[in-house]
This record gives structure tokens, C-alpha cells and sequence, in this order.
């Protein structure tokens, strides 16, 4: 499956594998603006605001400012402003979501 796809395309392509559950102890915030995350299967997960900020990203986020990475490549992340979520489809064990206005990012998570 090609991980740039948005969730919406998964879904309408018969994915159920959908909203796997981040406990916040696997969220981990570095210095650098960039959330850490692990997930533990392969499946659509589904991220709170409230998470994200409980597990330290600061309360004031800006959605353009947000970019999921994992092996150095971008991944698609769907934003749903009015519900205060975002998803993306995952198939490896740690990606890497940068929250601040650097985009010098390249290279980075590829863990």
C-alpha cells in the first residue's frame, strides 16, 4: 500500500484496519519541534489534539505547520480541523511529526 494516499482513499478502498489507539506513553516530544510516535500495527491511527498536547506538544498548534515523516519520506496526514484530530496510515513502528515553522526537516526520522 502506498502510505501518501489520504486515509479518505483507504477507507473508500475497503481498509478497515482504521483508528488504532496511541497511547500517550508511546508520544514522545524531543527539542527540536518533533513528536515522536510508535505505532504497533500496521492500520489507520487516529491522534487528539488533547493527546498531543497532554503528551507535549504545545496547546497552540498550527495545522499547516504539521508534517508526518517516517524513513526520511513524508507521509499523508488528514487533518479534521472541527472534531481537533488528525490520521495517517502507518505500516512502520516510528514516525516523526514536526509541529514547528522550520522546514529543514530532510534527512530527519529515520528511525
Amino acid at each position: 500500500m502506498d502510505v501518501n494516499k489520504p486515509v479518505k482513499e483507504f477507507v473508500e478502498l475497503g481498509v478497515r484496519e482504521i483508528l488504532r489507539d496511541i497511547p500517550v506513553s508511546r508520544l514522545r516530544v524531543l527539542p527540536c519541534q518533533v513528536l515522536r510516535i510508535e505505532t504497533t500495527e500496521t492500520g489507520i491511527y487516529r491522534l487528539y489534539y488533547q493527546q498531543l498536547v497532554k503528551a507535549g506538544m504545545p496547546a497552540a498548534i498550527i495545522p499547516e505547520n504539521l508534517q508526518l515523516f517516517n524513513q526520511g519520506k513524508e507521509v499523508a496526514v488528514t487533518i479534521n480541523l472541527p472534531e481537533q484530530f488528525l490520521e495517517f496510515y502507518a505500516e512502520s513502528k516510528v514516525y516523526w511529526l514536526y509541529f514547528g515553522e522550520d522546514a529543514s526537516r530532510k534527512g530527519f526520522g529515520t528511525d
